[in-house]
């Protein structure tokens, strides 16, 4: 049992799928041993507080021949802190705090989630490289934020940066028709804010948080509520997909609207032809 640098991992558990579960741990030195029970072929992973599971490893065991020698790697977990705070300073308890991992194949999708304490403060994993997350909750309108070094924005050195929500929620209510006039229903779309994509689980997350659907429904009618202000493009997401809009395809570009706080914007966008 080793870590990424291949040094040893003591007291890590490793678990076998062999006619059940057989499970041991490592020690002092990184090894383990499991009794087989005979011939045959199992699953071998392991994993460790503070550290990620470990890919799984098929185990072969073949009569009359020496079981094989087997490595396992962890990798230890990364994670970044942070305080969530209303507009006016104060600790919003439970928000729901997303990291992000953006690929070239999928885009940005949601990596690791968590709620706020009480006090407003949080841990989350994170993937390698800056730390992106999207935060939204009671009073706090779903936004991105990029979580700085500790005491980049203001607060004291050590403390965990802190995450202002936007002061004022903006709605938008869509209609959707299609080519010959009649209501889309189950169609959702993309957002794209400012330049930053929403994944379409986060936009799901958030709004399952306020009761709302995230599909049209059969008059082809949508609301997206407790969104943060500002300027948004609209994607049919049969027709896109976040790692398109982020590679800065134009494909199921429905609109481009300006959502400002304590409005709601409505919007009748009939698709083109194909």
């Amino acid at each position: 049992m080793v870590d990424e640098q291949g040094k040893p991992v003591d007291k890590a558990w490793v678990a076998l799928r062999w006619a059940g579960v057989i499970v041991t741990a490592s020690d002092s030195e990184g090894k383990f041993e499991l009794d087989t029970l005979g011939e045959g072929t199992g699953g071998l992973s392991a994993g460790k507080s503070g550290y990620r599971p470990s890919e799984s490893v098929e185990l072969q065991v073949v009569e009359g021949q020496p079981p094989p020698a087997v490595t396992l790697v962890l990798k230890r977990k990364v994670t970044a802190p942070g305080v969530v705070v209303s507009a006016a300073g104060s600790p919003v308890a439970g928000a729901l705090v997303t990291s992000i991992q953006t690929t070239l194949e999928g885009g940005p999708l949601p990596f690791q989630s968590t709620r706020s304490a009480e006090d407003g403060r949080f841990e989350v994993e994170v993937p390698a490289g800056p730390a992106h997350v999207f935060v939204s909750g009671p009073g706090c309108p779903l936004a991105a934020f990029t979580l700085p070094a500790a005491g980049a924005d203001g607060s004291e050195e050590g403390s965990p940066p802190i995450l202002r929500c936007p002061e004022m929620p903006a709605a938008l209510e869509l209609t959707l028709l299609d080519a010959k006039g009649k209501p889309m229903p189950h169609a959702g779309v993309i957002l794209r804010r400012n330049g930053t994509v929403v994944p379409q689980a986060v936009l799901a997350s958030h709004e399952s948080l306020l009761g709302l659907p995230i599909e049209t429904d059969g008059a082809g009618h949508l609301i997206l509520a407790g969104l943060a202000p500002g300027d948004y493009d609209l994607f049919l997401n049969t027709l896109s997909s976040e790692s398109l809009i982020a590679g800065g395809r134009p494909d199921g570009f429905l609109a481009t609207a300006n959502l400002p706080g304590l409005t709601t914007t409505e919007f009748q966008l009939t698709l083109r032809e194909p």
